[in-house]
């Protein structure tokens, strides 16, 4: 995964823009009481990429979670992966 750099303040301001939505890619809920305006250049910068190598871990694991039920309904009799994801989405709202 490439690092990000912040290089000039309308990048800075930008990303003050779309931090917290990132942060919450990464948690699951906004981050509070950080005041990512006063921090320099490379610290925000530090703090995206410290949020979207989180964001990542997560999707990954989604992901393999995902993939693992997905054989398991196979295995119960799921004639195919596209039966497999309909059993899933059905036991999510069942």
């Amino acid at each position: 995964m490439s690092q990000f750099t912040i290089t000039s303040q309308e990048q800075f301001n930008d990303c003050l823009l779309w931090i917290s939505d990132l942060s919450k890619e990464a948690y699951g809920f906004r981050v509070r009481n950080v005041d990512w305006s006063s921090m320099s250049f490379e610290e925000l910068a530090a703090e995206v990429n410290r949020y979207s190598a989180i964001a990542q871990e997560e999707a990954d694991a989604e992901t393999a979670w995902e993939e693992k039920a997905i054989q398991k309904c196979l295995d119960a009799g799921a004639k195919n992966r596209e039966t497999a994801l309909r059993w899933l989405e059905e036991a999510m709202w069942n």
